[in-house]
């Protein structure tokens, strides 16, 4: 019996979107009431990436058509194994 081993290298992107209504819902939700849940679907929010440290890194104002994506890709090593039956030749 044979066998033929190929492996190789497959990347998976994967994608989390937040629009504005979802991050306004978020906000209105009765477990968290922000403003008294009187978040208004024009209100524009400011997004900061705020550091371990406390550095705060101002991004930009999300308007009520953007989205908010989080990316990430994932290697994984694949492997391809095919066994072949003996051939009597004689």
């Amino acid at each position: 019996m044979a066998e033929k081993r190929e492996s190789g290298v497959e990347v998976q992107d994967f994608e989390f979107a937040l629009s504005h209504a979802d991050i306004r819902d978020m906000m209105n939700d009765p477990n968290v009431l922000l403003n008294g849940g009187n978040i208004l679907s024009s209100q524009d929010f400011k997004m900061v990436l705020r550091k371990t440290n406390g550095v705060e890194v101002g991004l930009r104002t999300i308007k009520n058509t953007d989205k908010i994506v989080f990316r990430f890709s994932k290697t994984v090593e694949t492997v391809n194994d095919t066994q072949y039956t003996d051939v009597d030749i004689s």
